[in-house]
Formats: structure tokens, sequence, C-alpha cells
């Protein structure tokens, strides 16, 4: 006799911005694009509907570091709101990207050649291009290759070479074993997104000071109620985890 048991694991799929490359480092564009990014329709593109929870922070609602302030500081599905503000940042003169303004942004979204993450960046591309807003270049390659471009490409820059890229964060480990990446981009070359914040580095850093479980918790709320907030992040789903056990 087989025993199932199904967990929302901490892993969640979805993406994030290189905030060192325009247009990405434009709050703007970062909550326009989350905004588009339906997650019913990005879960059901990798076969997870009815089993994937939607994602809103690293850590999944069966999770002790689940947190609830977290998940309503995320910047949930709102196309219209999303045409919005990125209408906004496309009007700006002053726009990061360089252009004229009334033209769309240009989004290079990378990611690997899977069929389920094929789907994947289709979905995200016909959500992002739907605005009239936006031209996606999907561009899919190796594994070895996508980590690479995260790290920061073949001049090994640490800022990357890549615009929105497909990724999963988290694992069932303690929250610092990956939180504590985060660290100045031009000395860390894991953190990925380059986003780094004084505050979040001293929450992360408090955290590891003590063993008080609710004060941790509450100290990565915090690191990631401002992951929301900055909308470093968008997600799908969580990785739902099946553990069979037998006597």
């Amino acid at each position: 006799q087989w025993n199932m048991y199904e967990v929302q694991g901490n892993n969640s799929g979805g993406g994030y911005y290189n905030i060192s490359k325009p247009p990405y480092d434009d709050l703007r564009v970062r909550r326009a694009l989350t905004l588009m990014a339906n997650q019913e329709a990005l879960i059901e593109s990798l076969g997870g509907t009815g089993i994937s929870l939607p994602g809103s922070q690293w850590f999944s609602p069966d999770s002790p570091w689940y947190s609830e302030t977290a998940a309503a500081a995320y910047t949930s599905f709102d196309f219209e709101a999303g045409v919005a503000e990125l209408q906004a940042y496309v009007d700006d003169p002053a726009r990061s990207d360089g252009k004229a303004p009334g033209e769309p942004i240009s989004v290079d979204l990378g990611c690997v050649p899977d069929p389920t993450l094929t789907a994947y960046t289709q979905v995200l591309q016909q959500l992002w291009t739907t605005s009239g807003l936006a031209e996606v270049e999907i561009q899919l390659v190796d594994q070895a290759t996508h980590i690479n471009n995260a790290l920061g490409g073949p001049d090994n820059n640490f800022n990357g070479i890549h615009g929105a890229h497909c990724w999963r964060v988290s694992a069932d480990a303690d929250p610092s074993t990956q939180l504590n990446w985060h660290g100045p981009p031009e000395e860390t070359p894991s953190n990925f997104y380059n986003f780094y914040d004084e505050e979040v580095a001293g929450w992360l850093a408090e955290a590891l000071q003590t063993d008080d479980f609710e004060t941790r918790k509450g100290l990565y709320e915090q690191v990631m109620v401002r992951f929301g907030e900055q909308a470093v992040f968008w997600y799908a789903g969580h990785t739902a985890t099946l553990v069979a056990t037998t006597n």
C-alpha cells in the first residue's frame, strides 16, 4: 500500500526582471508587466491547473514562512491597470530606454526550450503584446546558457545580459540559504535580478542573528513585502510536490 502526500513546495515558478537594464529599471514597467501576467493562464500553460496554487512570494501557502501580508503586497492580475502603468512610462519623455515618447518598449523574454516553458513564454508574449505597448522577443536557450546569461553572460560583468528572465525561486530549505544571495550586484553574482535594498540587506542579516522563529518570520515577511512593492518578480504557481511512502 502506498500513501500519497502532496504539498505546495517553497519553489515558485515565474520569473524576475533584470533591474540594471532599461526599461526594467523603472518600477512602472515592472509593475505593468506583472499586472498583465495572468497567473491562471500561466499556470494552465504549465499544466498546473487544479494542482499549483498561484504564487505571491517565495513561500507557499502551506509553508510556516508564508505571509498573508506579503500576499496582499503582491501585484495581482489587472490587465487594464497594467496598460495604464505602461502607458505612463511609454509617454514619458524621460523614459529610461531612450526611445521616443509613444514608442512601445522592447522586452527580451529569456527561458529554456522545454515544451511547457515554450508554451508559458508564448502566453506571456501574447499578454504583454496585447497591450499594444510592448514588443516581446522570446529567447530560448539551453539551461547552462540561460544561467550564464543571468550571471553576466560572456563578459561576466555580474549585471547580466538578460531582461525578463523565467526562473524558479526559493527551496524547501531555510529561507536564508537563497535570500542571502541578496548582496550588492557588483559584488554578488548570485543577485541575478540586480535589485539591492539596504533595508532588505539589514533584515536578512538580522534574521541570521537569532533562532527565534517568529522574529525571523517577521523579518522575512518584510523582505517579501518589499519584493512585492518593488515588483522584482512575477509569479506563476508554486511547484506542487508529491511524496509517496510505503511500509
